[in-house]
């Protein structure tokens, strides 16, 4: 699971019906399949994020700030969707798009079917801070 930090009872959830190009969205923690996120070592601090028993990979496009955070096909070679997993100690972590300059962000707050983007990275914005963990 892949919770958001400022707001715990909200994990990074797929969605029940995953097709190409939904987006990533928070929803109440629940711990079911929909939340669970199989992590990729790919060496070098780099990992990739794929919705549990599926094909689903969470995707970064084209690494622009405000740019939607996909689900799309894994594949281990896209940049797009390589992850650098930056430490901010206390058990959170910042996904940043490899090779980027933006990371994984939950926007503000935390409501059901909110949606991710990419946003210029930030060690302090707590939007940008997960805990991972319970990762396959």
């Amino acid at each position: 699971n892949i919770k958001k930090r400022n707001a715990s009872t909200f994990a990074l959830d797929a969605g029940g019906n995953t097709m190409s190009g939904d987006q990533a969205k928070l929803w109440t923690f629940l711990n079911n399949a929909n939340q669970q996120w199989e992590e990729v070592n790919l060496g070098g601090g780099n990992y990739s994020y794929i919705k549990r028993g599926t094909k689903w990979a969470l995707d970064a496009a084209n690494g622009t700030s405000g740019t939607a955070v996909k689900l799309l096909t894994y594949n281990h070679a896209s940049a797009n969707q390589q992850w650098t997993k930056v430490d901010l100690g206390g058990g959170f972590w910042r996904l940043q798009r490899r090779g980027g300059a933006v990371s994984l962000d939950g926007m503000a707050g935390g409501t059901n079917g909110q949606l991710t983007r990419l946003l210029t990275s930030s060690n302090t914005d707590q939007n940008q801070h997960w805990s991972i963990p319970n990762a396959f």
